[in-house]
């Protein structure tokens, strides 16, 4: 895990399309590279640096950066810059409650929101079936923001749903860092999202809250154990 005083190895991040505003185009390439774990908690963003990887000048990753701030995902400190979002156990377990309670109220409305198209759904759980075993839960993570989102917004309610997704996000790049400790999440997660949305599509709403509930009960114990014994380590 990189440290926060070194600038992040931007290699991996990718080129920039020229077809949208920039500023939305680096907001989305940072916000996807730090869920996935790729930026860690406490790597410095600089803006320099950013830009001639992006291809850009500084402003739209300046702008980049205030957004992300925004949403919780970047810290920027007057003297040392920008970096990656750092949360600590209890911040986590914060972050998880609020998760539960937008959650269970989205996937609620769902249920009760009549015929739904769930193909949305049904095509993500589909393609996560191909990346469960994968050992860096990358390609699991990407899709697993995906349904969730897919699955709030059946709810009806968009703001709802957005602001889920920037609480879930802010999470998953703890998640995926704990991801070598945690190689079965994955499968147990998948098997909680088919329930989920069988239970949204048979219009039950309480089997629907309850079954997400459970779930995210489930991946906040496992993330938090590991943080724990990442803390243990530390000490010994």
């Amino acid at each position: 895990m990189a440290d926060g005083g070194r600038s992040a190895d931007l290699a991996g991040l990718p080129a920039l399309g020229a077809r949208r505003r920039l500023v939305d185009v680096v907001s989305d390439a940072l916000r996807d590279a730090i869920a996935d774990g790729m930026l860690a908690p406490g790597v410095r963003l600089r803006e320099v640096a950013l830009a001639e990887r992006f291809g850009v000048s500084p402003t739209p990753v300046r702008e980049a950066l205030r957004r992300l701030e925004r949403e919780g995902l970047v810290e920027v400190d007057p003297h040392r810059g920008a970096s990656v979002a750092t949360f600590d156990a209890a911040e986590i377990a914060d972050l998880y409650e609020v998760h539960e309670v937008l959650e269970c109220r989205a996937v609620r409305r769902a249920a009760m929101a009549g015929d739904q198209d769930f193909s949305r759904g049904e095509a993500l759980l589909a393609a996560a079936e191909g990346v469960l075993t994968d050992p860096d839960q990358v390609g699991f993570n990407r899709l697993d923001l995906a349904f969730h989102r897919a699955l709030n917004g059946m709810g009806g309610n968009a703001a709802l749903a957005e602001l889920i997704e920037q609480i879930h996000r802010r999470i998953q790049g703890v998640r995926i860092r704990c991801a070598g400790h945690l190689p079965d999440r994955p499968v147990h997660s998948h098997a909680q999202h088919l329930e989920i949305l069988a239970a949204v599509r048979a219009q039950d709403a309480d089997r629907a809250e309850t079954l997400a509930r459970a779930h995210i009960h489930s991946v906040r114990d496992a993330v938090l154990r590991v943080l724990a014994a990442e803390v243990l380590e530390e000490v010994a």
